[in-house]
Parts: C-alpha cells; sequence; structure tokens
C-alpha cells in the first residue's frame, strides 16, 4: 500500500510538473560578422549570428544560422548604464586578443545594462567605458 501512495505521489508531481511554463530563450540580436572570432573557447567561421537570452538575462545562447553545428551558451555579468540610459540599437562588441577577434560584450536594444561575457583567465577584459 505504502508503494502505491509513493507510485501514486510521484506521478501527480511528474504531471504538475509538466504544467509549469517552461524555460525557453528569446532572440534578442541578429548579426552578420565578417571575420572569425573566438567565444566561450570555440573559433566560430565569419558569418550570420544570432543571439537569445534566456528569462533571467544571465545566459545567452549564440549560434550560426548558417551552420547550426556552430553553437554555445555564454555566461554573463551584466554592466549597468548610467540612471536612465538605454542601448539605442543592439550590437556584438568584439577584441582582438592574441590575433583573434574574442566576442567580449553583447549590447541588446532597450536594456539598461551590457551584457559582458565572462572568460577564461587567458583572454584579456574590455574595461567598461560608460
Amino acid at each position: 500500500m505504502k508503494r502505491r501512495w509513493i507510485t501514486v505521489t510521484i506521478c501527480c508531481l511528474l504531471l504538475s510538473a509538466a504544467a509549469l511554463p517552461q524555460v525557453g530563450f528569446t532572440r534578442k540580436l541578429t548579426a552578420n560578422v565578417p571575420f572569425d572570432f573566438v567565444a566561450n573557447g570555440m573559433v566560430f567561421p565569419k558569418g550570420q549570428y544570432s543571439v537569445s537570452t534566456d528569462f533571467s538575462g544571465k545566459e545567452l545562447l549564440l549560434w550560426s544560422t548558417d551552420n547550426p553545428k556552430y553553437s554555445t551558451f555564454l555566461l554573463n555579468q551584466d554592466i549597468l548604464l548610467k540612471t536612465g540610459a538605454m542601448h539605442p540599437v543592439s550590437k556584438m562588441i568584439f577584441a582582438r586578443t592574441n590575433g583573434q577577434h574574442v566576442l567580449h560584450q553583447i549590447a541588446l536594444q532597450n536594456d539598461n545594462h551590457t551584457h559582458d561575457i565572462l572568460h577564461d583567465k587567458d583572454v584579456l577584459e574590455l574595461v567598461a567605458s560608460r
């Protein structure tokens, strides 16, 4: 009898979990990148890329719209802009490090912050300019 109640409880929990809203990513930016670049330790070829954010904005999904094998999740820290300031346009911000273009920041239109991409220790960080 106890086993049956445990089974019924687990089934109810699974069914109620399925009813919760699913966490998804929302496309925020599409850009044509004219050069190869590095993000999250991977080399990405030049081409068209999209960036999506999860509901918290702490995780970004970067993927090639030309070749789906080029995709990665990016962790970031938000750099707040001055009070009342908003990004007028969306853009990807790159820097040359060790002869390679490295994706360092993503600015999304109408956001009051910049997404500063977290890197390994071997990549120089940008200094916030705002």
